[in-house]
């Protein structure tokens, strides 16, 4: 017996979203390093406004985030398109 894979078209692409969450198109997501208050920073922005930075302690709470962050506007993005 024969099995199709099927699609999830609310789903981001199937790629390795650890490596590309930084590189969607129409997303610029940045996470940097704020020394003089030991954390990070998370700056989110889109062709049609920006997220508020968020401060994180940590490097891997602020890539979490971003991550999240991202997805969640590529999958309205891609519901908008149809």
């Amino acid at each position: 017996m024969r099995e199709e894979v099927g699609r999830n078209l609310q789903s981001p692409p199937a790629v390795d979203v650890m490596h590309d969450w930084r590189h969607v198109e129409g997303i610029h997501a940045e996470v940097a390093p704020h020394p003089s208050m030991g954390g990070w920073y998370v700056t989110i922005s889109t062709d049609k406004g920006s997220l508020p930075s968020r401060f994180f302690r940590d490097e891997t709470s602020a890539n979490f985030w971003a991550r999240e962050q991202v997805e969640r506007i590529q999958r309205k993005m891609m519901a908008r398109q149809k």
